[in-house]
This record gives C-alpha cells, sequence and structure tokens, in this order.
C-alpha cells in the first residue's frame, strides 16, 4: 500500500508566471509520478467558478493523481473533479463559528491504490467539546482512546 505524493506551495495572483507562484515547481513535478497532490490553492474551478490556480488545474490535467486535496479559501468541501482525479478543499484548522472547531478542517484518507481510496471529513461528535476558550483543558485524543475506546 504506497502513495507517492507530491506537493506544491504558493498561491497564484493573476495570469500564471514565473514569478510569485512556483510555476518551475510545478513544471518539475510533471515529470514525477504521483497519487497524491497535497497544494495550498486548489486548482482552477474545482472549488469556486472563477478562482482557483489555473498552473495546478494544468499540473493536475497532465499528472492525472488520484486524490488533491488543498486550502486556501477557508472553506471545506468537496472540489469539482478532473477527468479521474478527485479533490477536497480543507477549511482552516481554527475556531470561527461559535467558538467551535470549523467545519471540515481536516479528514482522513483511507488507501488502499489509486483506483481504492476515500477521503473523509471527521465530523465526530466529540469535536464538539473542543471550543476556543477549553481545548487546552480537555483531555488529549491519546489519552482519551487509552482511557475508553469510547471516548
Amino acid at each position: 500500500k504506497k502513495v507517492r505524493i507530491g506537493g506544491l506551495g504558493g498561491i497564484e495572483r493573476g495570469e500564471p508566471s514565473t514569478t510569485g507562484f512556483a510555476r518551475r515547481s510545478a513544471r518539475s513535478l510533471e515529470a514525477s509520478t504521483f497519487d497524491l497532490l497535497l497544494c495550498h490553492e486548489p486548482y482552477f474551478g474545482g472549488a469556486l467558478d472563477y478562482a482557483g490556480s489555473k498552473t495546478t488545474l494544468d499540473l493536475v490535467v497532465r499528472s492525472e493523481p488520484a486524490v488533491v486535496l488543498s486550502g486556501h479559501y477557508h472553506i471545506g468541501g468537496d472540489l469539482k473533479s478532473v477527468g479521474k482525479t478527485q479533490g477536497c478543499i480543507l477549511n482552516e484548522v481554527n475556531f470561527r463559528r461559535r467558538h467551535e472547531v470549523n467545519p471540515n478542517c481536516f479528514g482522513i484518507l483511507t488507501w488502499e491504490s489509486p483506483e481504492q481510496f476515500s477521503f473523509d471529513f471527521v465530523k465526530d461528535d466529540w469535536l464538539s467539546d473542543y471550543k476556543r476558550d477549553t481545548y487546552l483543558d480537555l483531555p488529549s485524543l491519546s489519552k482519551r482512546s487509552e482511557a475508553s475506546p469510547n471516548q
């Protein structure tokens, strides 16, 4: 069960260029094969019809990773698929709404192969215990699992 991972950082502002956004990094990734692409900004049109990186979209079209995980826009959910590539955008890990952990800020990738995988956002009830003003006082996740598998 091996997963090959590619990473691309940066934010594309306006038209793709050789400055600012890591265009050269995207080109170097095209020579690699990878199953999972981690990037800061999602590919163009994936999350919002009018926003995203055209450079990342071009990389996804050329490289065809199975999964793309991104962030940047502080929203969470599935991205529109590009060919066989499925994508998700993760919300920022923060306590914005009602002092609760932002929804869809992290998830679990279950990997068998590039053809057989799943990515699920963590939405468990215990997340509601973590508030902006109390999360430091709560037992850590490792202590919770040691105490009781049901906690």
